[in-house]
């Protein structure tokens, strides 16, 4: 369903000329097209190798919260050293270095990406497009308040 015939039979559709890419054919995007699969569910981790030996899965992609909270444990991204959370994350990783397939994982910022590329994985979210427009907003939103103040208190009519 991603890929274009012959390695798949996702449709052509007109929206593609809107891109404007040049030397957009079915074979460029086939090889730009990656192919990740989730794995979060306890039925997903006991068939992992089989997932992960899929033709076509180019990566592993595990939301840590959603993985623990399958399990029974407390959704977090941030879950402590040593942790039987993290020895899922570890084990699916693990997996992913058996498999060679790239392995992915959500993250709740920079500090906590560089744990997981430390052990390893390739393919890091540091947010979620919500939380870069949340930041991305209340920092402009702080500077027009500060801008504000500064335009009040230099007034000779405040």
């Amino acid at each position: 369903s991603v890929k274009y015939p012959p390695l798949g039979h996702r449709s052509w559709g007109p929206i593609r000329a809107s891109f404007e890419l040049p030397g957009y054919t079915p074979e460029s995007a086939n090889q730009r097209t990656i192919v990740a699969a989730m794995i979060e569910t306890p039925e997903g981790v006991e068939n992992m190798d089989a997932i992960m030996q899929t033709e076509g899965i180019d990566a592993i992609y595990i939301g840590p919260s959603d993985l623990g909270l399958g399990h029974g444990f407390v959704p977090t991204l941030d879950m402590p050293v040593g942790s039987e959370h993290e020895a899922l994350v570890l084990k699916v990783l693990e997996g992913c270095l058996r498999n060679n397939v790239v392995p992915g994982i959500h993250t709740s910022g920079p500090e906590n990406a560089a744990r997981w590329r430390d052990h390893g994985f390739r393919m890091l979210t540091i947010s979620s497009d919500a939380g870069l427009m949340r930041s991305a907003a209340t920092a402009a939103l702080a500077e027009l308040r500060g801008s504000a103040e500064k335009a009040k208190s230099a007034s000779p009519y405040a």
